[in-house]
């Protein structure tokens, strides 16, 4: 099924993935391709036996990349809901990194540290959903810089921050 807002996002998301890693520089040392951990796809393999995913991820395509980004990351969550395209794409990109809990604690501080006032609880329920697309158009750019500047304080205190910092600096300063 055709959803215009994911595939402006994984359009976006798939130009920062890069292609086949073997993990090492990182704490798990799990091999990835396009983003996505060897884990990652064998656990959707045994949830979705149908797909027919490869048994190693070196062997991973874009059209099966693009399966398990939409099922696992995009479907499942309330990001579909947010109506600024901006936000909505770096609050993907976030729950691809971090995880949906990590990416919306963080989100709902730059809320709060921009004059919201939401729980930061981790989870894109409506009144998280009710704080974004209530922000007036002349003030996403003062709410991406400060979505920028929480997102970097949570990444400098990852253990792969020593390793990642210049490419997470990059991809963050796209937001």
């Amino acid at each position: 099924m055709y959803d215009s807002k994911f595939d402006k996002a994984y359009k976006i998301l798939a130009e920062r993935e890069g292609g086949y890693t073997d993990g090492r520089n990182q704490i798990d040392d799990e091999p990835t391709n396009m983003g996505i951990r060897q884990s990652t796809i064998d656990a959707y393999a045994r949830n979705h036996p149908e797909s027919n995913m490869p048994d190693n991820v070196k062997d991973l395509t874009a059209a099966q990349a693009r399966e398990i980004y939409k099922s696992q990351y995009w479907d499942n969550t309330n990001i579909p809901k947010i109506e600024n395209d901006r936000i909505r794409n770096a609050v993907f990109d976030m729950n691809v990194m971090s995880g949906i809990s990590n990416a919306v604690r963080t989100v709902q501080t730059a809320i709060n540290n921009t004059g919201g006032n939401v729980a930061v609880d981790g989870a894109l329920g409506k009144n998280t959903l009710a704080a974004l697309n209530s922000i007036p158009v002349d003030k996403i750019a003062d709410f991406m810089d400060m979505l920028k500047t929480v997102r970097l304080d949570f990444l400098q205190q990852t253990p792969n921050w020593p390793t990642a910092k210049n490419g997470w600096i990059r991809r963050t300063g796209d937001y």
